[in-house]
């Protein structure tokens, strides 16, 4: 089927990646949305409203629901600053699903580099996983 200005519908579609982030890079959301764009690709986040509104009001059972929702859906995780626990539980899913999974440093809030997986860190109070697993 051909729409209105020309182009087909699955003409040129964006594979859809999933950014896994801690909430300490919350600051840096519109940096990491507009990294993964830039790259080509289409950033799968949960919406401002889910993860800003009152902390007391958030259904933490939905946002899970909706963070493996989204894995599922992306063929891509990328990993963004230091691996938290919610984190490595995105990672983990992907990983079952047997889907490419990419780290990467947010530098100062702006830059943003891509990271060979020994050079990962870890939030703190999640260092453990370093022993435990090769974290991709």
């Amino acid at each position: 089927m051909e729409l209105s200005n020309g182009v087909t519908e699955l003409e040129n579609l964006l594979i859809p990646v999933y950014a896994a982030f801690s909430k300490d890079l919350l600051y840096a959301r519109e940096t990491i949305s507009s990294y993964v764009s830039d790259q080509g690709f289409l950033p799968l986040t949960l919406p401002n409203k889910m993860v800003h509104s009152n902390p007391d009001k958030i259904d933490e059972n939905l946002v899970r629901q909706s963070n493996n929702t989204l894995v599922a859906l992306a063929n891509e995780l990328w990993v963004f600053g230091p691996v938290s626990d919610s984190v490595r539980a995105r990672i983990r899913l992907a990983e079952e699903q047997e889907k490419p999974v990419r780290y990467f440093d947010v530098v100062s809030g702006v830059e943003i580099v891509e990271l060979a997986v020994e050079k990962v860190r870890f939030a703190e109070g999640s260092e453990e996983y370093r022993e435990r697993t090769t974290v991709g």
